[in-house]
Parts: structure tokens; C-alpha cells; sequence
């Protein structure tokens, strides 16, 4: 089952202490705004897949099962979602829920649709993600798996499992 999850390109800006009021209200005006997008981009990904898994209201997990060309669906659905909705968006594909969403957040810095499914370029992302970016990877354990000599998702991966059991129950 491959799975491939997208999300738009998050706004960013900066806060000033005499701008706070305005931002809030910015922020609540953007949320009302990705609540109505959210329910056309889920009326949208129906098309692409009947499977779907809302994770938030700006992301969703869409089973991609018997897809064969999923960069070109990625490209398909990051294209309408722009068209639809005015907004830009990344998809990252993976056989699992944790790897779509590292495929996504490496295509948001590197051109849009990636897809983490082969080896090659699995081990290439995973190589290349810290593990404090992994999903479910707060500060506080990131900092001790860096303790432990476990700084990317390459070598979390690695670590048998007795041992992480051991050092967090």
C-alpha cells in the first residue's frame, strides 16, 4: 500500500511586538480561509484516489495502491490543488505514513513531488533527514538520540530495537 500525503507551503512572517493584534487576526482570517480550501482539496483528492485519511486541515493521506506513475500523479495533484485553489502545495509518496511525510517535507525544499518508494532515493532522504525531523521525534528525544550517536533517520533506523527500548521504556 503506498501512500502519499501533501500539504501547502506554510506563510510565513514576521511577528513585531506592535503587530501581534494584526497577525492574530491574520492568522484566524488564514485558518477560516484553509478550512474552506481544505473541504475543496479533499472533494479533489477523491479524484486521484477513493482512500483518503484527513491527518489536519491543510493535510491528507491518500492511498495510492496500484498507482503506476506516482510522480506523475504527484505532479497531477499539485498542479490542481494550485488550480483550484490558488495555493502552492508539496506531495511526498512512500509505502508508509512516517516516509510519505518525510518525502513530503524534502519536497517542500527540493521541487515539489518526491517519491520515497525505491530504495535509492529512500536511503538518499533518509540519509539526509536529522532525526529530530522525524515524525513523532520531539526536542527532548531528539536530543537524546543525538546523545546516543543517532543523528539522522539513516542511522535511527539502524538502532536494534532492544536498545531504544531500553533508553526510553
Amino acid at each position: 500500500e503506498r501512500r502519499a500525503t501533501f500539504a501547502p507551503r506554510s506563510i510565513r512572517t514576521r511577528k513585531r511586538p506592535q503587530a501581534e493584534h494584526r497577525l492574530h487576526g491574520l492568522a484566524q482570517a488564514l485558518h477560516g480561509l484553509q478550512a474552506a480550501q481544505a473541504h475543496g482539496r479533499r472533494h479533489q483528492q477523491r479524484q486521484f484516489s477513493p482512500r483518503i485519511e484527513v491527518y489536519s486541515i491543510d493535510e491528507s493521506f491518500l492511498d495510492l495502491s496500484g498507482v503506476r506513475d506516482r510522480l506523475e500523479l504527484g505532479r497531477d495533484i499539485q498542479y490542481m490543488v494550485r488550480q483550484w485553489t490558488g495555493v502552492p502545495c508539496c506531495v511526498g509518496i512512500g509505502p508508509t505514513k512516517t516516509l510519505a511525510k518525510m518525502a513530503n517535507k524534502w519536497a517542500k525544499k527540493n521541487g515539489g513531488v518526491i517519491d520515497v518508494s525505491d530504495r535509492t532515493t529512500r536511503a538518499e532522504v533518509l540519509a539526509g533527514t536529522p532525526v529530530t525531523d522525524l515524525w513523532g521525534i520531539g526536542a527532548k528525544w531528539g536530543l537524546k538520540l543525538n546523545d546516543m550517536g543517532i543523528e539522522t533517520a539513516e542511522a535511527c533506523i539502524r538502532v536494534p530495537s532492544e536498545v531504544v527500548i531500553k533508553a526510553f521504556g
